[in-house]
């Protein structure tokens, strides 16, 4: 536990004044926002530097998680403070390197690590994804520059195909809401969903709201930012205007079906199942029985579990590893407390029993994440057998 140490010490030093500075750990790069005393930022950034550069080494192995349990740690401190940053950096140290399977992967510099940033809405722009396969609307246009767009797209040459898009709307003739879609298109490959539904928005197309392709591209943009409302109303918005049949008002669909499970509107789903006959209806009704009889962990039991046993909210939500880490740690350290009194090294045990504190409320804290954490994995495996069954990612 080197890193202990290291943590409290810079944990009191935190106050409030800015510094943009980038963090290294284990051969990691996270760009950060400090919130330091600027009379101690150059004492306390050297102090976190050394143990990141000579201590964390003893360990062997570098981290295995992303952001590093120091970084993360120093995160959380500058987000919601001191207590709560020692106290999820607890709960983060005792389940570092466990149960994988509860997280996404990133591809950084010194290999694929466990995915658990402080922010879970970065989480999309860090996950490791295979390559995405995209395809050209039509595949043979009678206009060649559309043609040549849907080649570079075809081989994911989506920023070379921006160009070329921009170069055509940037004469104000001839941008046809098919040039709409394509640039919609690749924004979102490119993760700027933003500027996708930007590019919608500030368009003069009256035909944009006829057009099947710019309907899925704008669903994919708003789903993509967890906005399942928006996603709803655009299905219900084109489908005023477009045949039900086509192929990509039918992904529209099945995104706004998703939506609604994701959002944990049962009810509403039940019912666009029975009224959407264009819905890729048997999948999503099994997705929906599946959701049913999921059987969720309490987060409130697995807290109180894990504070009258440390370690048995972790167990309980199925995270066992973390749990067996957490007993074992708790309890080592409970003891050295309890002899450093007995033997009347009070300083010590003062030391030792706010460790101890710390870990055993970050037990606590934990063992609820974790049952968050575990049910989100549960819906999340329901989520994407949908996703790869109607095709939605291609």
């Amino acid at each position: 536990m080197w890193k202990i140490p290291a943590l409290i010490f810079y944990a009191l030093l935190q106050i409030n004044t800015s510094s943009s500075q980038e963090i290294l750990s284990d051969g990691q790069k996270y760009t950060t926002t400090l919130t330091l005393n600027s009379e101690f930022n150059k004492a306390s950034e050297d102090y976190i530097r050394v143990y990141q550069k000579y201590i964390s080494g003893l360990r062997g192995n570098p981290c295995p998680m992303f952001p590093s349990c120091s970084n993360y740690t120093l995160q959380y401190i500058n987000k919601y403070g001191l207590i709560p940053g020692i106290i999820n950096g607890s709960d983060r140290m005792l389940r570092c390197g466990h149960e994988h399977k509860l997280y996404n992967t990133t591809l950084q510099e010194n290999g694929i690590k466990l995915l658990d940033l402080v922010d879970d809405t970065e989480e999309e722009k860090f996950i490791y994804k295979r390559s995405k396969s995209y395809y050209p609307f039509n595949q043979s246009y009678n206009d060649t520059t559309l043609n040549f767009i849907g080649h570079l797209i075809k081989n994911n040459l989506f920023s070379e195909a921006l160009l070329e898009i921009y170069r055509i709307k940037s004469r104000n003739i001839g941008f046809t809401s098919e040039f709409l879609a394509y640039e919609m298109l690749c924004l979102n490959a490119l993760l700027k969903y933003e500027n996708s539904i930007l590019s919608f928005e500030l368009s003069n197309d009256s035909s944009k709201l006829t057009n099947s392709n710019i309907a899925k591209q704008l669903a994919v943009s708003y789903y993509s930012l967890q906005n399942f409302k928006k996603v709803k109303e655009v299905d219900s918005i084109f489908s005023q205007s477009i045949e039900t049949n086509d192929w990509n008002m039918r992904a529209s669909h099945n995104l706004a079906f998703l939506s609604m499970l994701k959002s944990g509107s049962i009810i509403d789903a039940e019912r666009y199942i029975s009224v959407n006959s264009y819905l890729d209806s048997s999948i999503a009704k099994q997705s929906l029985r599946q959701y049913k009889e999921l059987r969720f962990k309490s987060p409130v039991l697995a807290s109180i579990l894990s504070a009258v046993i440390p370690g048995s909210g972790y167990f309980y939500s199925g995270s066992k590893a973390t749990g067996l880490s957490a007993l074992i740690f708790n309890g080592l350290v409970g003891y050295a407390a309890y002899s450093s009194y007995k033997s009347k090294n009070n300083g010590v045990g003062i030391l030792t029993s706010l460790l101890g504190l710390g870990f055993y409320i970050g037990n606590i804290q934990g063992a609820k994440k974790s049952a968050i954490r575990h049910n989100n994995f549960l819906k999340s495996n329901i989520f994407t057998l949908f996703e790869e069954r109607t095709r939605l990612n291609n």
